[in-house]
């Protein structure tokens, strides 16, 4: 009779499922009986959890703290998060901070975990991270007190707009929530070390903006890729290098990361395959020889096994144990470590002999006992058949571990019934992590394969999974790619990605003779080994060998090219056959376009597109009557903003007979940007008739008839279209961009709006879907349109938070402001507790100046969230407003002291001790912020504004000038910089400095002005036209150098001139509608009422979707006492969208209120 099980194992009942909570149970019990007197580690306990991201803490004996910043993890645990192993392996204090979302460490959030980490850290503090978490612990290593930074394959920012966003990171980076969240000076000490490898791209840009940064000491970890965590895993030297940072000693630390990347196996196996592709040998050998004592020392202790290649003689012959449906099991009994169990792929027969099922040559040559489930149809393991097949899988399994195999389908089943299994580990082949098409929209297969009924919750979900989840995949195969991805974010998955391994990594293992060591070292639960086995196999397979060898081919790189292909031909054949065909050294070389193809992608995605260019010029000269080189070429033209040129491109293909549907669509929207409605429409009714009946190209030809004012056309394409594709929604779009807008801003649908929302709906839109609709909506003007979506959306997804939001705030966009109040307490009374559920209320109620009934909101959320930041800082601005400046003051420093780094405290505490004149006060406060965010454009023009105030004006021209240095400066720091020099007395400068400015900001109209205001003021005013058009590049008599001008003369009280300026800029251009308002408003200041009525009406009457022209409108019949069109301007305004402070003011001065 076997004996208890060991706690290192689970317990497994026969002929039942294993029950997870028992085994759990047993565990505790287990753990909690260790005799008196024997010492034990400290346990990892949970600290505080904030916003989805968890604080925990494994206490240990050394001295100082490593804080580990970690990547997403799905399923937390006390002892199961990232940078609890390195606490028990080496017995160091440890505090992980662990999210369980892709948010990249908000400031809110990290704001309320800061306090409780200091105060659990000690004195001495290493911040430490990977990817996401390298970006969090260079973010916030300042506001931690860490000594030191080791952050690997860190992020420079997140904001999208600064153009680093990389296949590593996350998709769908939202600009809004991630935007002006990059690293900079003062978020970490001095001497924080970034490690990347150069060769994956996505790393090596943002750690080349890191580099840059003072303080930054770089270092390149070559031939790590994107795993460069495991050469601390490998070698035990974190320890030495994170003490060497402690005492201050930057190039010790460095010294001991590169030992650790010399001596890690993973390394040197990689630097062998390279060596050995050259054609050295000997030095091959040697890195190999180098690497056995490493691995050696590293390793774990081994399972006892028997050689893989010597199976047992008398082996059983297999036999089916049962069948559902879909699926067969298979028992084949033999002897070794641990039972393989096997899930086959969709397509493979289980046939009525035992040898049919995929994987029984590999059953074969290890001699493991087998356990198949086979299926050949894509029935994707369906938990109802599985039900009757797991407990007699269970009973026929043998004691001992067990490791899950399998391929695509078999990939998801072995990874979804792991743990069903009691499994050791898993081995995944381009595996799915869901095959709900909800999860995985993107997926080829939810169209094809994926049912939305029948397969609806079929993802894996992290209970599923064995202890060991070893996935491998082709991370070129977009859908593997995808679904990798989510399977990697679980804890403890171990992703191992084989470029070009395509459909072939089974063969490409075997080959290689590396899948019986990977299915050992998963069974022995060594996950650095597995990956490292990977990482063989794809260096050693012949066959991909072959395959890098055309890449290289096709870059150019034939020499390299070669010699892999002679050691691929030299390579030793497989011991056993396998399904693939073999490789062929004689392999023919590629065609001339997929070499050009291949180099001119390379150097888009480097962004060097004038190389990019040459390419393709070369590709066009090969293949001149391809239509793909003339394509990429365009766009790479409109990329170097040459967009007459990629015009002329695609005309000259059309001419040389390349007339596809694409070619015509790509010129049309090169049409459109050069502004020529003529030519775009008929680029895209050539697009509509080379492809007839396609409705994308329909929708193409509507939108650009909508875009050059041919409602007529573009309603007659929107139609043909939803005619060859019923539903079409981008179609249903532009039919409701043309309704005619609902009368008195009254959210009613028309017919088109009520068929596109109707096919939002029947179609099972998703939240996103209907988000977008909702912006294409709002960015048209269309608030009641967008009102009449989005509570449609709410009642499909009624717990959306987003799109709750967006309806609060297109309801204050349309004036409806106590209904968009309503709208942001019921998202409050919906989640109290959740802290950002108050901050849209907060903010509303501070835009409509509502400050008494905000202050008692803020109370309310003060109460509920002491710690959080943001709306202490709110707080103190209704304190401010309601003028309890000693408060308000108080709030404004509480609310810095929980979030230090947040730019929002500081400008706060400044605007508070200003309204009490307590200037000296405030500029103190404005210069210890900036010196906590040197970075921060907002807090340096709040300095510079006081320093004016002081009269101070060189210590002002200094601030505006380093605000002109910072990263996306903003205008106002030039214009301010201009006027103090002026107010200096430094005119020459001044001058200087504003032609610089409009150098690197043509179109900064308010430094047009200024500049034109300093030229006025030396000379006559036709001279100063001319050199302010020089600045500006323009013409003299263009109508950007007349309104700054005019706005110049104003300045300078000279309203005459101004008003004879505009006139005749006004005759020389009768469609600038710019010149047509500004000289209407002109007019109402000069009491030139009757005029300035006709000017505005003239102007809404030629653009009715303006509503500058329906606010001026307004204002001139308000003061001919005409109050009835006064109102009905007023009505028109609110339809066409103009802005919720426009209306608010229009209102006081037709009402005497703000809030009507």
């Amino acid at each position: 009779m076997a004996g208890p099980p060991s706690p290192r194992r689970r317990s497994r009942g026969a002929g039942a499922v294993p029950n997870q909570a028992g085994i759990f149970e047993f565990q505790r019990r287990v753990i909690c009986s260790n005799p008196g007197g024997m010492s034990t580690p400290s346990s990892p306990r949970l600290l505080h959890e904030f916003g989805g991201t968890s604080v925990f803490h494994r206490p240990g004996s050394s001295p100082w703290t490593l804080v580990t910043v970690g990547p997403r993890q799905v399923d937390l645990r006390e002892d199961r998060w990232w940078g609890v192993g390195l606490g028990w392996r080496e017995d160091i204090d440890v505090i992980g901070v662990a999210p369980t979302a892709h948010d990249w460490y908000p400031h809110e959030t990290m704001a309320a975990l800061l306090p409780v980490i200091r105060a659990a850290a000690k004195p001495a503090i290493v911040a430490y991270g990977f990817g996401m978490g390298g970006y969090g612990a260079l973010k916030y290593a300042t506001a931690l007190g860490a000594r030191g930074v080791l952050a690997l394959s860190a992020r420079y920012s997140i904001d999208p707009a600064d153009g680093t966003a990389g296949e590593y990171d996350t998709a769908d980076f939202d600009p809004v929530r991630l935007g002006e969240r990059r690293i900079a000076p003062g978020d970490y000490p001095d001497g924080a070390l970034v490690m990347w490898d150069p060769s994956v791209l996505a790393d090596d840009a943002h750690a080349q903006a890191l580099a840059q940064l003072p303080g930054i000491r770089p270092v390149k970890l070559r031939h790590t890729a994107h795993a460069g965590l495991a050469i601390f895993s490998e070698t035990s030297r974190l320890v030495p290098v994170a003490e060497a940072l402690i005492d201050g000693r930057q190039a010790a630390a460095i010294a001991g990361i590169r030992a650790a990347r010399r001596e890690a196996p993973s390394v040197l196996f990689a630097v062998s395959a390279l060596l050995d592709a050259h054609g050295h040998q000997r030095w091959a050998a040697e890195a190999l020889r180098r690497a056995e004592p490493t691995r050696a020392r590293v390793a774990r202790p081994a399972i006892a096994t028997r050689p893989i290649s010597s199976p047992q003689l008398a082996r059983p012959a297999a036999r089916l144990l049962g069948e559902s449906a879909t699926i067969r099991l298979w028992h084949w009994p033999g002897q070794g470590p641990g039972t393989l169990v096997i899930f086959t792929p969709s397509g493979w027969s289980p046939a009525a002999v035992p040898g049919g099922w995929w994987g029984h040559s590999l059953a074969a040559r290890m001699g493991w006992n087998t356990i198949t489930f086979a299926s050949d149809r894509p029935s994707w393991y369906p938990a109802a058949e599985m039900a009757t097949l797991l407990p007699v899988a269970l009973v026929a399994a043998p004691p001992g571990p067990r490791v899950t195999y399998g391929l695509g389908m078999g990939g998801y089943g072995a990874l979804k019934y792991g743990s069903a299994l009691a499994a050791e580990a898993t081995v995944a082949l381009a595996p799915a992590f869901s095959i709900d098409p909800a999860d995985m929209p993107g997926d080829p297969r939810a169209r094809r394969d994926f049912d939305p009924q029948r397969h609806a919750g079929m993802a894996v979900q992290p209970a599923d999974l064995s202890a060991l989840p070893v996935v491998v995949y082709d991370p070129l195969l977009s859908p593997d790619h995808a679904q990798a991805r989510r399977l990697a974010a679980m804890p403890g998955v171990r992703a191992a990605p084989i470029r070009r391994g395509g459909a072939a990594l089974p063969v490409l293992l075997t080959e290689a003779r590396r899948l019986g060591p990977l299915l050992t070292a998963a069974l022995q639960g060594d996950g650095s080994r597995a990956v490292t086995i990977v990482r063989e196999a794809r260096l050693a397979s012949p066959s991909l060998r072959a395959s890098v060898a055309k890449a290289l081919e096709a870059r150019g790189h034939h020499g390299w090219a070669a010699a892999l292909r002679q050691l691929a031909a030299a390579a030793p054949k497989p011991a056993a056959p396998v399904a693939a065909r073999p490789a062929t050294p004689t392999a023919p070389a590629p065609p001339p376009s997929r070499r050009f193809a291949v180099q001119a992608r390379a150097l888009s995605l480097q962004k060097k597109h004038d190389a990019e260019a040459a390419v393709l010029r070369q590709w066009i000269a090969a293949e001149p009557h391809a239509e793909e080189p003339r394509l990429n070429f365009a766009r790479c033209l409109q990329q170097l903003d040459r967009a007459e040129e990629a015009a002329n491109v695609l005309l000259d293909a059309a001419r040389d007979g390349i007339r596809g549907k694409r070619l015509h669509a790509a010129l049309a929207r090169v049409q459109r940007r050069l502004d020529r409605p003529a030519e775009a429409v008929a680029a895209a009714e050539a697009a509509a008739a080379a492809a007839p009946g396609d409705a994308d190209m329909l929708v193409l030809l509507g939108e650009t008839c909508l875009w050059a004012e041919r409602e007529g056309d573009a309603e007659a394409a929107f139609r043909r279209a939803l005619r060859e594709h019923p539903g079409h929604r981008t179609a249903l779009i532009g039919l409701v961009l043309l309704e005619a807008p609902p009368q008195e801003g009254i959210a009613t649908a028309g017919p088109d709006l009520t068929a596109l929302v109707e096919a939002l709906a029947t179609s099972g839109a998703s939240e996103t879907d209907w988000m977008h609709v909702v912006h294409r909506l709002e960015r048209a003007d269309l608030v009641d349109a967008a009102i009449v979506v989005v509570t449609e959306a709410l009642r499909r997804h009624p717990r959306s938070r987003p799109l709750a939001q967006r309806h609060g705030r297109i309801l204050l966009r349309a004036g409806r402001d106590e209904a968009a109040v309503i709208c942001f307490r019921q998202i409050v009374e919906a989640a109290p507790e959740d802290a950002s559920a108050w901050y849209p209320l907060l903010e509303a109620l501070a835009e409509l100046h509502r400050a008494t009934e905000g202050q008692y909101v803020a109370v309310q959320a003060v109460a509920t969230h002491p710690g959080d930041a943001v709306i202490a800082t709110r707080h103190a601005g209704f304190l401010n407003d309601l003028k309890e400046g000693a408060a308000a003051e108080r709030e404004a420093r509480r609310a810095i002291a929980l979030a230090p780094m947040a730019e929002a405290g500081h400008l706060m505490l400044v605007s508070v001790l200003r309204r009490q004149a307590r200037v000296r006060d405030a500029i103190r406060a404005a210069r210890a912020a900036l010196d906590i965010l040197p970075q921060s454009a907002n807090i340096a023009l709040s300095l510079a504004r006081l320093l004016l105030d002081r009269n101070d004006m060189d210590g002002a021209v200094d601030v505006f000038r380093l605000a002109t240095t910072m990263p996306k400066a903003p205008r106002q720091a030039w214009t301010g910089l201009v006027e103090a020099l002026e107010a200096a007395g430094r005119a020459d400068e001044a001058e200087a400095e504003a032609r610089r400015g409009l150098a690197e900001n043509p179109d900064n109209q308010d430094l047009r002005v200024v500049l034109g205001h300093l030229l006025l003021s030396r000379g006559e005013a036709e001279a100063a036209r001319d050199a302010l058009a020089e600045a500006i590049d323009q013409d003299a008599g263009a109508p950007a150098v007349s309104l700054a001008m005019a706005d110049a003369l104003l300045r300078q009280g000279r309203r005459r001139e101004a008003l004879q300026l505009l006139l005749d800029a006004a005759a020389a251009a009768p469609g600038h509608v710019e010149t047509q308002l500004r000289l209407g408003q002109l007019l109402l200041d000069l009491g030139r009422i009757n005029e300035a009525a006709e000017l505005f009406t003239y102007v809404s009457e030629a653009e009715p979707d303006l509503p500058a022209a329906w606010v001026g409108l307004s204002d001139a019949e308000r003061l001919r006492k005409r109050i009835k069109p006064a109102l009905a301007a007023y009505r028109q305004a609110i339809a066409v969208g103009a802005t919720t402070a426009t209306l608010r003011e229009l209102r006081y001065r037709l009402f005497g209120e703000h809030d009507g």
